[in-house]
């Protein structure tokens, strides 16, 4: 049975996310950021649901520090939340959250985007470890890194990250638009903009900056993932 932990700290929404999640998930209820800490390095869970306004901090900011943790990081997270400001949205896709979901919410609704969410990593793939050297993919665990002499060079990635990435690795020298990125990072359940896609685009090209690999953007239509020239 997946187990979900909930950040929440009213009571009421606590009752309404566990119902709408139902018996066959194991929940556990965390009212503060603290709590939520306390409980991630107590109890292994597959999924977090996050609420922004938290009494001793922001989902925010609890969503940048899981991210930025080794462990954490492989956890996907859907933000849970009233702030329904498109602005808040973008924030949240662009910290690496996999979903952002909006109160007063349906419950099939959030069933259905926790199933997809928890679905993903355990998703067949023909190949556990795919490579396009010097890069290394681990589908299943969601993990990267630069094949060296010296060993293995890990890739600092969020879970967005990766899928893209992954993606552009996979269509070497091809030309991709947005859109297709878009549902290769985020899926079709998720509005998100094209935005989320530069920003993220935006970071990669730092992360490979010191492998043989260039995401070039090809105006007006996306971005291609080419070899630097005598590499």
């Amino acid at each position: 049975m997946n187990r979900i932990l909930i950040v929440e700290d009213i009571l009421m929404n606590q009752l309404v996310a566990k119902g709408a999640l139902g018996p066959g998930f194991d929940t556990q209820v965390a009212a503060s950021a603290e709590e939520a800490r306390y409980w991630l390095k107590t109890a292994k869970f597959d999924l977090i649901l996050l609420d922004i306004g938290l009494p001793d901090g922001d989902g925010f900011s609890l969503c940048s520090d899981f991210l930025a943790d080794e462990v954490l990081k492989k956890i996907p997270i859907i933000f849970l939340t009233a702030k329904h400001d498109i602005r808040d949205k973008v924030r949240g896709f662009d910290l690496g959250a996999e979903d952002y979901i909006t109160k007063p919410f349906a419950a099939a609704e959030l069933r259905a985007r926790v199933e997809l969410r928890l679905r993903r990593p355990q998703e067949p793939c023909p190949d556990e470890i795919y490579r396009n050297d010097p890069l290394a993919f681990d589908v299943r665990n969601l993990r990267a890194w630069r094949e060296l002499a010296s060993g293995r060079a890990p890739l600092d990635l969020s879970a967005v990250e990766f899928r893209l990435l992954h993606h552009f690795a996979a269509n070497e020298d091809r030309v991709i638009n947005r859109a297709e990125l878009l549902r290769a990072a985020w899926n079709d359940d998720v509005h998100v903009n094209e935005r989320n896609v530069d920003v993220h685009v935006f970071n990669l090209r730092k992360t490979i900056d010191e492998t043989p690999f260039m995401i070039n953007s090809i105006h007006g239509v996306g971005y291609a993932f080419v070899r630097r020239d005598g590499a």
